[in-house]
C-alpha cells in the first residue's frame, strides 16, 4: 500500500505541474488500475483520451479497465476501435484475446492469438497469453507445450513459470508444480502473487498450514490485498479456524460488497461450520451478484449440498442439476462427477424413504 500511494502522490505532483499531459494520466491510470480502483482509473483514462484522441494505446487501456469491470461489450467495442485503426498492432489482437476469455468465448479468443503470434511470432508474452486460454479450455498438454515455448524464449521471465505451475497443478501434477512456482519466486521474490499461487497448490495438496505460511508471506508484501485475505479465509477455514476466517471475509465484504467471489467464500466456511440455511443464503447471493462469476457452478452444487444435509432433497436435486449443467458446458469434469455421486446418493435416500 506504502509503495501505491507513493507511485500515486509521485504522478499527481507531475500532473500539477503539466495538467495537459495526457501520459500523466495515462500513468495514473495504470496505477489506479493496479489498486483495483477502477471506476477513477476510468475517469483518467477518459481524460488521456480527450487530450489526445489519436493515440490508440489509451482505448487499448481502456478496454482492458471495462474488462474488469466486467463490461466486457464495451470492452470489446473499444478494442475493436483500436485494432480498425491498426490492424498490425499484436498487442490490440492480444488484448482482444484476454477480453473474449473473459466472456469464455474461448475458441474466438484463440483464433485472435493466434492472429497476434502471426504478427509476433518471436514474443514469449504471446505464447503464454495462448497457453492460459488453452487452460480455460482444459487443453493441458497444449497448454504446457506452449508455456515451455514461452519459457524457451524468455527463461528469465518469473510469470511465465507461474503459468506453467498453475497448468502442471490442473493436471494433478502438483509436486512438478511446485517445483515450477519455486522458480518464479526465485526470479522475483517480491510478487505477492506467486504465494498466492504457491498456497493454492499446497492446499490442493491438502497441505493447509504450509499454505497458510506461504499465503502470509504473500502478506508481508501486499498488506490487506483482497485476492490474498480470500485466499487466507479459505485456508484457515480448511484448518478448522471457522471464526478467525469468518472475521476475515466479513469485513471483505464490507470493504467490496458487490464481489460475488467473497460471498461464495463466506458460503464455504459456512458450510463446513454446519451452518447449512446461512450458506445457502450466501451462496444465492453470491449468484444474484455475479451470475457469471467463475464460481457460480460449484455454488449450485454447494447450495444442493446443504439443502441435502437439512433434508430438503427436491431443493438439493434442482440446484444440483443447475450445478452440473453450468459444469458439463464449462468443461469442469471433476465437478460433474461430483454432482453425478451427490444426485446419485439423493435418488437412493429418496427410494428408502418411500
Amino acid at each position: 500500500m506504502k509503495k501505491y500511494e507513493e507511485a500515486l502522490n509521485t504522478i499527481e505532483k507531475s500532473i500539477n505541474l503539466d495538467p495537459g499531459d495526457p501520459e500523466f494520466y495515462n500513468i495514473k491510470t495504470l496505477i489506479l488500475r493496479d489498486n483495483n480502483s477502477y471506476d477513477e482509473a476510468l475517469k483518467m483514462i477518459d481524460k488521456s483520451i480527450e487530450l489526445n484522441p489519436e493515440d490508440l494505446r489509451y482505448y487499448s487501456n481502456k478496454a482492458h479497465i471495462l474488462s474488469d469491470m466486467k463490461r466486457y461489450e464495451e470492452a470489446l467495442e473499444m478494442i475493436n476501435k483500436s485494432i480498425k485503426l491498426d490492424p498490425e498492432h499484436l498487442r490490440y489482437y492480444s488484448n482482444k484475446a484476454h477480453i473474449l476469455s473473459d466472456m469464455r468465448r474461448y475458441e474466438e479468443a484463440l483464433e485472435t492469438i493466434n492472429k497476434s503470434i502471426e504478427l509476433g511470432p518471436d514474443d514469449p508474452e504471446l505464447y503464454s497469453n495462448k497457453a492460459l486460454t488453452l487452460r480455460e479450455m482444459k487443453k493441458y498438454e497444449e497448454a504446457l507445450e506452449t508455456i515451455n515455448k514461452s519459457i524457451e524464449l524468455d527463461p528469465e521471465d518469473p510469470g511465465f513459470y507461474s503459468n506453467k505451475a498453475l497448468i502442471l497443478n490442473d493436471m494433478k501434477k502438483h509436486e512438478d508444480a511446485l517445483d515450477t512456482i519455486k522458480n518464479s519466486i526465485e526470479l522475483d521474490p517480491e510478487n505477492p502473487g506467486f504465494y498466492i499461487n504457491k498456497a493454492h497448490i499446497l492446499s490442493d495438496m491438502k497441505r493447509y498450514e504450509e499454505a497458510l505460511e506461504v499465503i502470509e508471506k504473500g502478506n508481508e508484501l501486499a498488506p490487506n490485498a483482497s485476492n490474498i485475505l480470500n485466499n487466507k479465509a479459505n485456508i484457515l477455514s480448511k484448518l478448522h479456524e471457522n471464526n478467525e476466517a469468518l472475521k476475515i471475509i466479513s469485513n471483505l465484504i464490507i470493504l467490496e460488497p458487490n464481489e460475488g467471489a467473497y460471498r461464495d467464500t463466506y458460503g464455504e466456511i459456512l458450510m463446513r461450520s454446519k451452518n447449512y440455511k446461512d450458506a445457502i443464503k450466501m451462496f444465492v447471493k453470491a449468484i444474484n451478484l455475479e451470475p457469471d462469476g467463475f464460481f457460480v457452478h460449484e455454488s449450485y452444487i454447494n447450495i444442493g449440498k446443504c439443502y441435502f444435509k437439512i433434508g430438503n432433497f427436491e431443493e438439493a436435486l434442482e440446484n444440483l442439476e443447475k450445478g452440473k449443467k453450468l459444469s458439463e458446458e464449462r468443461k469442469e469434469e471433476e465437478v460433474v462427477e461430483k454432482a453425478n455421486k451427490l444426485i446419485l446418493e439423493i435418488k437412493k435416500k429418496e427410494k428408502k424413504i418411500n
